[in-house]
Parts: C-alpha cells; structure tokens; sequence
C-alpha cells in the first residue's frame, strides 16, 4: 500500500526525515509513534502527496484515501451537515449517497444529534469524531490518522478507537501516529521514528522481546527519598514515574555474562533496605512506553539494541521556594493549610450554566488533579481561579485571605499558569519569549538568565532557545510554555492540558518536574490532563461533568469503588466478534478491547454473573482498575441510561 525508499525531507539545513525505508501492506493497522519533531507529520504530508521529497520516494497506491490532520481542517463558521455536504462536493459524491453515508458516520460516532451544530461550537473531542467522517465520507481505502485523539477525553478516544478498530476488520487499511502506547497496542506492526531516522520496526511482540534492558518496578509511597537513593546507583541510567510506581532501567544488558537477570533487582532491593518492603521491588516486562523512552533516547543505537548508556539521570531543578514538603509524596497537609478554597464556584453563559456550584479545597504543596470530558467546565473553572473570568456567584479563597473577584491583580501575583490553547508569541525565539515574560512578572535581567538556563537544562530544550517558536513541533512547544509559568516560582501553578500531544518521554520529564515541585519545593499544583496514568500520581482527584462535580477523593479511594467488577480475559482470535458478543449484556457496566484482551466492568453485584460470561473465551484474571476505568464508570453512570457522553 505504501513504500518508501531512502526517503529524505529537509526543510533548509534541517533534515526531518533521513533515509527511511519502510513498507506499509494493504489491511495493515500500522502505528507510527516517536517523539516530538521526530518526523511522522512530515511522513504523513509526504504519503499524502502535500509535500516533495529532497530525494528518495515514496509510493502510495492509486487508492482514495482520506486524511486527519493533527489540526482540526474543518470549517469553524459551518454546521457538522454543512462541513460534510461541502465534502461531498468537493469529491463528487452523488447528494443521495453522501446523506446516506454521513447518517451512518454519524450514527457511528455519536454526532447524529449535533448536525445543526456550529463545527466551532464542538468540543475537541467531537471535533476529532467529525474530521473522521468527513474523511471516511468518499469511502477510503487507506486512511492517516496524525495524532487523532490528541486532546481528547478517555471516554470519546475508547469510542473513536472502537470505532477504528471496526473499519479496520472491515479491510480498511490504517497508518496512526499516536502519543499514547495503549493506542499503538492494537496496531498489526509498529514503526519508532527518532530525529528522522526509523530506529525500529516490528510487531508489538518483537519489539518487546528485543528489549535489552532489565526494568525493577518500585511500589512506594516515600518516592522522593526512593528516587534520591536510587540516583546514586552507578548500575541505572533512567528513573521513572510509571503511574502511581517507579520504574528503573539498569544499564547493562540483560543476560549479559556474570550479570543475571534478577541481579538488578537484588542491587535496588539492597539500596533501598529499611525504605521500602522487598514485596514491593520487583523485575517487569518492558511495555511500549519503555520502548519508546529507550528508542528515543539511544537513537539510532537502539535499533542495534546497543549496550551503550542513556543520558545520565538528570538532576533535580534547583528550587528556591521557601515552604518545604515532607519527602513522601502521598503526605498531606493539615487542614488549617489550605492553600485555595472554592464554595458553591458557579458560571453561567446567558442560558448556560457551565460551571454548577462547585466546591472543593487544595491543602499548600499538594497536585490536585481536575477531570472531567471535553466541554465539561474544567478550562472555565480554571479560567475563574486565575482571575481571567469573574464567577457570576460562589468564590474562591486562598493565599492567606485573599479572594480572586476582589484582590485579583494580588492573586495573580501568586500563580502561574500554562493555559490548554499554546499562548506564546509564535514570531519571538523561545528565549526571547522567555525574556518578556520574565519581565512581565518583574524579574531582573540575570534572574530571567538563571530561570532560563535552570528551565532550558531540566525540560532539555536548550537546542531550541534560539529558535522561532513557529518553527517548534507541539511538545516542544509545550515544553517552553511550562517553563513561562515557572519563570517567577509561583506558590500555586495551574496547568490545563499540559502534555496535550506529548510523547511518553515528554510526558515523562513534565511530571517528573511537576512530582519535584511538589514535594521538595512546597508548590501547590492543578492540574487537568486526559492521561489518566498522569492523573494517578495525583494526591487528590476531583470529577466535573456537566459542571458540576461528581466525585472527588485520592487515585485509590477512587478506584476501589470497581475492584472486583474489572475482569479480563485473553482472546487468540476474533476480537470484533467477542466484543460483540458481550456488549449490551445487562451484567456489564462496559467492555472495550485492550490490545488483546477484552475487558469488561461488572456491575455492582453482578462480577460472578460477568465471569461466568467471559469465562468462554479463555482463562479469566482479574485485573487492576485503572482510573480511565473509572472516569469511563463515572461518565457513563452520571448520564441518563449510561450513554456515552457526547464530548
């Protein structure tokens, strides 16, 4: 279906892609992931024939194809059945089958209620749902996916992906890039791009076992402590949050002579004596995410699976904050030190109530995780507690006495904040960036200098402080946002999507940064994210939906409201059809496929009848909810007869 041979794209000096041979077949479900300005935007634009290779080729079969873009492309100033009529046109589908086509995409992806809708007025993710009707409107025979489901909530991306895999067992070939590595789980072969070059190719299984490296995970809560005893070791070359656990990577190959596999293991267990239960320490399989952080940072390296070391462990950011926080990260702060209070917070827009007495408190040094589906009322929430929108009633309390609608340019002092939509000036340097922001917040010239070189050295992009911040991919971009709202140490920092279209080795250093603010440098963090294994390491989550919350309290209060009701099984063939066939079952709150495996939430009282149902199709395990499991759960039970929310 694709081929590409030697191909090679530089825009002035710098390449994008360099060399790349690689072959797509027809019926593949193909997932190219790498991180940011990797190369897989420029692949796409190329196999779409939207650019020119400097030399090389790429062949793509004479097929229709259709394409979504990372970029929403539809018009804003158009209804959902005014984008797609155009569409229509524009491709010469007769009116008749273009109506009936685009009832059923629709139908297929929850948007039949919103066709009269305003394209601009659809949250993101509805957005992506319809970019991926209008390009399956011509009926494609391949179709490229460029991060679709970036910025989408878990909710709408497991039904976007339920929908793809159905297209995909119906013969449609597929290439996605994607940031998140449960995604690239269902695809048939995968493909890792690093700086231009492919440093990997293979299916999920032959990647995996090819991983080089021996991995301990470390279940704690005194992390800090953990991590400081760990950095010492000479035998490890990577230290990872890894949702609520740590991971680390030892540096020598695994089964490597006179070194045997569980040697790292007892090396970890003897550094952490008296710190951590050796129950708790323990040797893991690789996943993708580990793949992909090593890949990414061996290079080229990996695809040899070279026994060379990573970077070193990077150091911790130095920090100036005067308040301290004990080291485990899991500790809380008393009552009396509530660093922001909101009570019965409310917004309304006209008619529309978008944020609905919301109530909740952050204890000072503590990250407070803010969830909910696109469209939900987070961003304006956040939007009241930094002073850019006044609440119509309600308030919000904090730092000491003051309140956000009458002391607000005070208040504003007191925080930073990286807002979801990037707000940097696009025609400055990212150092000149840096610079007016610093000197909007009123620090001196050599002060904006020290920020800057800590900031550029800790989130690495000092390659890029002297470049146009146009010419940045969106997690370098990202990347250099956080560092503006960190310039001046703020005691209360919000981040609403933060690593929105960030690969897992971004994400990565994001909350390894966020996890040291925390709790070494007492700052106060909320935060919204749609990774839920980002919001794991929070202390103390908050659900909105509708605008108005519906459950709050730690990652395992949370999800021990599901343990025991999710249940899995692995399938050896036919996963559609076993989907199928267990969906709709009224013992079942929900089943989605991961990767190979069916998983489905058991009602309340009703696991021994759902295992008894699943049981047929092969050996039953009970597994781990996770908090997308949950937010699933909550979406689906808050809504009228547990429908989908439309987001």
């Amino acid at each position: 279906m694709i081929r590409a041979e030697k191909l090679v794209r530089s825009f002035g000096s710098r390449p994008a892609l360099r060399g790349i041979d690689l072959s797509i077949e027809r019926g593949e479900m193909f997932a190219l992931i790498g991180p940011d300005g990797a190369g897989k935007t420029t692949f796409f634009r190329l196999v779409a024939g939207l650019l020119e290779p400097t030399s090389g080729r790429v062949v793509r079969e004479d097929v229709p194809f259709g394409m979504v873009p990372q970029r929403f492309s539809l018009y804003e100033d158009l209804t959902v059945d005014e984008n797609l009529a155009l569409r229509a046109r524009l491709y010469s589908v007769p009116p008749a089958e273009a109506d009936r086509r685009a009832r059923d995409l629709l139908a297929r992806v929850g948007l039949d209620r919103f066709g009269t809708r305003l394209s601009g007025a659809l949250s993101g993710g509805m957005k992506q749902k319809l970019a991926l009707v209008s390009a399956l409107l011509t009926r494609p025979a391949l179709l490229l996916l460029d991060e679709p489901t970036t910025g989408v909530d878990p909710v709408s991306r497991r039904e976007f992906w339920q929908v793809l895999n159905a297209l995909h067992h119906e013969g449609l070939t597929i290439v996605v890039s994607t940031p998140y590595m449960d995604e690239a789980e269902y695809a048939s072969r995968l493909a890792f791009l690093d700086d231009g070059r492919l440093v990997a190719t293979g299916t999920r299984d032959e990647i995996l076992a090819a991983y080089p490296r021996a991995l301990v995970e470390i279940e704690t809560d005194a992390r800090a402590e953990t991590r400081e005893r760990l950095a010492a070791m000479p035998e490890l070359d990577d230290i990872s949050l890894f949702g609520t656990k740590l991971h680390v990577r030892g540096r020598e190959k695994t089964g490597e002579p006179g070194r045997p596999g569980d040697f790292l293991e007892g090396r970890v267990s003897e550094a952490l004596a008296g710190l951590v239960p050796a129950d708790n320490i323990r040797r893991v399989a690789p996943t993708l995410e580990d793949a992909f952080v090593l890949f990414s940072e061996n290079g080229d390296e990996s695809a040899r699976m070279s026994n060379q070391p990573a970077r070193p462990i990077p150091p911790s950011l130095p920090l100036s904050s005067p308040s301290k926080k004990s080291s485990s990260f899991s500790s809380r702060s008393s009552s009396s030190d509530i660093l922001l209070r909101c009570e019965n917070l409310t917004r309304r827009f006209g008619d529309f109530t978008a944020v609905d007495r919301v109530s909740f408190e952050i204890p000072r040094g503590n990250v407070f995780g803010f969830l909910g589906p696109n469209g939900s009322g987070k961003s304006t929430t956040i939007r009241m507690l930094t002073g850019l929108l006044e609440p119509t009633s309600g308030s919000a309390t904090g730092f000491g006495g003051l309140d956000v609608a009458k002391d607000t340019e005070e208040w504003k002092k007191r925080l930073g904040y990286m807002s979801q939509k990037f707000s940097l000036y696009l025609d400055l340097t990212v150092r000149e960036n840096l610079e007016f922001f610093g000197s909007i917040y009123g620090l001196s010239g050599s002060r904006v200098s020290v920020r800057t070189r800590e900031l550029a050295d800790r989130l690495r992009f000092q390659p890029i402080l002297e470049e146009l911040t146009e010419n940045l991919s969106t997690g370098q971009r990202q990347r250099v946002a956080l560092a503006a709202a960190l310039l001046h140490e703020p005691e209360l920092l919000f981040l609403d999507e933060p690593t929105g279209g960030v690969d897992p080795k971004g994400r990565r250093l994001f909350w390894d940064l966020i996890y040291e603010l925390a709790a070494a440098g007492g700052m106060t963090v909320l935060v919204t994210t749609h990774y839920m294994d980002e919001a794991e390491q929070c202390d103390r989550l908050a659900f909105i939906l509708d605008g108005k919350l519906i459950a709050s309290g730690s990652p395992p209060e949370l999800k021990g409201a599901l343990a025991g009701r999710l249940l899995e099984v692995p399938l050896a063939s036919e996963p559609f059809a076993a989907l199928a066939s267990v969906r709709g079952d009224p013992s079942l709150e929900d089943a989605y496929l991961f990767g190979r495996r069916l998983r489905a939430v058991a009602r309340a009282g009703e696991a021994d009848v759902a295992a008894r149902l699943l049981v047929r199709f092969g050996a039953l395990e009970a597994a781990e909810p996770s908090l997308e499991d949950v937010f699933v759960s909550l979406a689906r039970s808050a809504t009228p007869s547990g429908a989908a929310v439309a987001a």
